[in-house]
C-alpha cells in the first residue's frame, strides 16, 4: 500500500463509495470530499457510507471533509444561460455546471492541502452527466493535470458497482441501483425520476427529474461519440475561461 493521499468526490452513493474502496487498497490515506450547495440537502447522510468504509478498511486513514461549491456554481450557471443558444443544451445543463464547480473546488482544495491525486465515482453508465461522458472525463483529467495532479475514475467502465459495494457491506439494499431504474413500460415508472430526486443521497434538485427523458430525446439527434466530442469542446472552453481563473484566484488568496 502506498502512503500517499488521494482525494475523492464523495456523495456516499454506490459509485463513489466503491471507488473509495478501490482507492483504499492502493492509498494509505483517502480524503473523502463531500460538496454542498443550495440545491443539495441531507449531505450528512454520506457519513453512513464513511462509517462502513472505516469498518471495512481499518488500516486505511479516511478523512471526511465538507465543502461548499455555491460561489463557482452560480458563476457557471450564468455562463450556462449565456451560452444556451450557441451550444447544444446537452453540454451545459444544471448538472454539468454543478459537477464542474465541484471539480474546480477540489483542485483548489488539493492545492492548499498538497494532495497530488484525485478521483471521482464518474461512470460511463450515467451519461446524463456531461463529466461522465468520455469527452467530459478527459477534459476534467486535463484540468487536474494542469495543476500537477493525477485524476482517475476507478469505476468508469465497471458494471454492477452497487452489487459489488453491497457484497463488501458498504451499501444497504435500498440503495441498489436496480431499485432506481425504470423502463417506462408502466404508468408508475413515470414517478421513478421524481422519487430518485427526493431520495438521492445528495438531494440534487428537482431539475434532475427531467434529465433522463431529455437525454433519451437528445440521443435521437446525436450519437454517443458526438455527445462526448461536444462535451469535451464545451468543457475545454468553460474551464479555460471560467474555472482556471477562479482556481488561480482562490489558491493565491486573491478571492
Amino acid at each position: 500500500m502506498q502512503e500517499e493521499t488521494v482525494s475523492l468526490l464523495f456523495s456516499g452513493g454506490a459509485d463513489s463509495t466503491f471507488s473509495a474502496a478501490l482507492l483504499a487498497e492502493r492509498f494509505g490515506h483517502v480524503h473523502l470530499v463531500t460538496f454542498k450547495h443550495y440545491a443539495t440537502w441531507r449531505v450528512r447522510s454520506s457519513d453512513k457510507s464513511e462509517a462502513r468504509l472505516r469498518a471495512a478498511f481499518p488500516r486505511t486513514v479516511f478523512t471526511h471533509t465538507y465543502l461548499n461549491s455555491s460561489r463557482l456554481f452560480f458563476k457557471l450557471q450564468k455562463r450556462v444561460f449565456r451560452d444556451l443558444q450557441a451550444h447544444p443544451f446537452l453540454n451545459h445543463y444544471f448538472c454539468g455546471a454543478c459537477k464542474l464547480a465541484m471539480h474546480s473546488c477540489l483542485v483548489a482544495h488539493n492545492m492548499r492541502s498538497s494532495i497530488k491525486h484525485a478521483a471521482s465515482g464518474a461512470s460511463r453508465l450515467m451519461p446524463m452527466f456531461p463529466d461522465q461522458t468520455p469527452g467530459g472525463s478527459q477534459a476534467i483529467k486535463e484540468l487536474y493535470a494542469a495543476y500537477g495532479m493525477s485524476y482517475e475514475n476507478p469505476v468508469f467502465d465497471m458494471e454492477g458497482v452497487d452489487r459489488k459495494a453491497a457484497e463488501l457491506g458498504l451499501l444497504s439494499e435500498k440503495h441498489l441501483k436496480a431499485r432506481h431504474k425504470a423502463d417506462f413500460t408502466r404508468i408508475s415508472d413515470l414517478l421513478v425520476p421524481v422519487r430518485n430526486a427526493l431520495s438521492n443521497t445528495q438531494g440534487f434538485c428537482f431539475f434532475i427529474a427531467a434529465v433522463d427523458p431529455y437525454i433519451s430525446m437528445a440521443e435521437k439527434e446525436y450519437t454517443k461519440k458526438e455527445i462526448s466530442e461536444m462535451s469535451l469542446a464545451y468543457f475545454h472552453k468553460t474551464i479555460n475561461e471560467e474555472c482556471r481563473p477562479w482556481i488561480d484566484a482562490e489558491i493565491s488568496g486573491k478571492r
